[in-house]
């Protein structure tokens, strides 16, 4: 969600799209309490130097979730039970650090392995069995208000 607040406009519609909800978004963002994985963080940290430096002034004011032992048994769980791919091992942890910690949204573009209806029972699921309770995983368009909503 980080680059699309920093990259220059794309030309590709759906990306454009993002990038305004996301921008959208943020403006709005006050009325929530943000954090970021150490997930995200290595995420955004790769790729062209200037851009990647952009994304991490942006999540320098962000509170850094830790990984913990219980994190990493969650991310485990989720892989283990297929509710996230095996070859999604960053996004298992990023699921599992917002639930271990609490966090009530987990706000995500990522439809491919966490903001996927067909995966959201299981990922719920998993969470449910070691945490009790998982975030409302949900995409940063649909938290807008007024003029923006979608």
């Amino acid at each position: 969600m980080i680059g699309y607040l920093v990259a220059r406009p794309a030309r590709d519609i759906i990306r454009l799209a993002r990038q305004q909800l996301t921008l959208a978004w943020w403006e709005q963002r006050g009325q929530y309490s943000l954090f970021i994985s150490p997930t995200v963080l290595d995420e955004i940290r790769r790729g062209d130097e200037s851009v990647a430096r952009r994304r991490l002034r942006v999540a320098e004011e962000l509170p850094v979730l830790p990984i913990t032992p219980e994190v990493d048994a969650l991310a485990d769980h989720l892989l283990r039970m297929g509710a996230v791919p095996l070859n999604a091992k960053n996004d298992a942890y990023h699921i599992a650090a917002a639930s271990v910690h609490g966090m009530d949204l987990l706000v995500t573009w990522n439809q491919a392995h966490i903001a996927n209806m067909v995966r959201m029972d299981a990922i719920r699921e998993a969470v449910r069995q070691r945490c009790g309770s998982s975030p409302v995983i949900i995409r940063p368009g649909d938290l807008l208000e007024g003029d923006h909503a979608i």
